[in-house]
Order: structure tokens, then sequence, then C-alpha cells
């Protein structure tokens, strides 16, 4: 896609990851819908300035995000289908708001749609790192912040999912979390954003294969049969 500031990359597009078509998950919720604002009915209570200024809109604000449902369209549909996508744009844009406030709301309430019809397994998680607290980031070790983060995201989340035992590589600890979403079929989807890409480089640009992250994350792209996707958000400058 090259829309008027973003663009998206299928960085790996020969095997797209568990028969998902493009587009399955807007067509069940079409994101015009998505992007209705709500509440201002009664103008007696008082209404947040909705100008975040640098700040990124979060899901907690989807209903005054509205105005970019083709670009969240389509970074869905390519989550979706490839294993690795790449988002990159001037910094500015909306990259992370896309991502937070449009992308991962819509996964969300995919999943909540799961529990009802599958009793109580989301089949499915999308996670966002790094965290907005500032507590989990790419300054640290960015394999154990990531992994710390997927075990709070789910854990936010109330499904009662036991985290995986320790000890595990990361490849397999993204497989045993997948697993467990799924439920007793044991076929869920884990879904990983990785946003502001760029800090890695920033804060570990003389990493080797001798660091976790700079070893792992390419092995679990390129692991076969791994229920995981992963979308890559960077600065184009």
């Amino acid at each position: 896609m090259k829309d008027d500031k973003t663009t998206v990359n299928n960085a790996q597009k020969t095997a797209p990851n568990n028969g998902h078509k493009e587009g399955d998950l807007v067509d069940k919720v079409p994101i015009a819908a998505e992007s209705q604002i709500h509440g201002f009915s009664h103008p007696e209570e008082q209404l947040d300035i909705p100008y975040k200024g640098l700040n990124p809109y979060t899901e907690a604000d989807t209903g005054l995000f509205f105005g970019r449902e083709h670009d969240i369209q389509e970074v869905v549909n390519n989550l979706l289908t490839w294993r690795l996508t790449v988002l990159f744009g001037r910094s500015g844009v909306g990259k992370s708001s896309i991502l937070r406030a449009g992308v991962t709301h819509i996964l969300n309430q995919e999943a909540r749609r799961n529990r009802i019809d599958y009793n109580g397994a989301p089949k499915l998680a999308v996670v966002v790192f790094p965290s907005l607290e500032g507590d989990l980031s790419w300054k640290e070790n960015p394999l154990v912040s990531l992994e710390k983060q997927i075990e709070r995201t789910i854990a936010q989340n109330d499904w009662e999912i036991k985290p995986p035992k320790p000890g595990l590589s990361f490849t397999d600890t993204l497989n045993a979390w997948a697993e467990a979403l799924g439920g007793e079929d044991r076929d869920g989807e884990l879904y990983i954003i990785l946003d502001q890409f760029e800090e890695y480089f920033l804060y570990h640009s003389h990493d080797t294969l001798e660091d976790a992250f700079y070893r792992e994350f390419p092995h679990a792209v390129n692991c076969p049969n791994l229920p995981v996707n992963f979308l890559i958000s960077t600065r184009e400058d």
C-alpha cells in the first residue's frame, strides 16, 4: 500500500499463516461501523478533548479515531495473512494509532466473539510491544520484555490462560501461548506487533548472534508451522 503517508509491505509472501484469506475479520467487522463517535448526545456531560498531541490513540480511544479505515483494513489483512509484515512511514503520521486504536481493536473484538462461539476460547490474541507505560521497552533486553508483554496482555483479558512453563525457547513459548489460546483444540493464533522498531537499532546496534533477540526473532519468523504472525512498524526517515 502506498497511501499518502504510510506503507505496508509483505516481508514474507511464501507462507500465508493458517489459511487466512484477506479480509476474513474485516468482512465480519465492517471497519467503518467501528469508527463512529459515541456518547455525544448529552451536551450537559463533560466531553474529553479528542486531540492527543504526540501521544498515540489507543483502543480506549477507538470511538474518537476515524478516517483511517482503508489503512486499518489493509494492515489487518496483511497481519492475518502473512508471517511478517512491515509498516513504515514518516514520524508523526499515525502508525502507532492505526495499530493500537484500529488493528488491535478489531482483533480483540474477534477474540471476544470467539469466546462466545468456542466455549470460552479466544482463539487469538494480539500483543503490541513496547508497552505504553514505558516499563517494557526496546531499551532493556527486548526478548525478555516482549515475553513479559505477551504474558501481561493475555492476563489483562481475564481469559484464565496459564503462562507456558519457564525455560522454553522463544519459539516454543510462542507456540505454547498460541495452543493455549485455542482451548481444547489447541489451535489458537498469536499476532505480535512490534512498534517503533527503529528503537531496537538505536539501543542494540551492536548486537550479535550471542544476543537473544537478534538470534531468536529471525528464528521465530522463519519457523515452519508456527501459528504466530508478526508486524514490524518503523519510521521511514
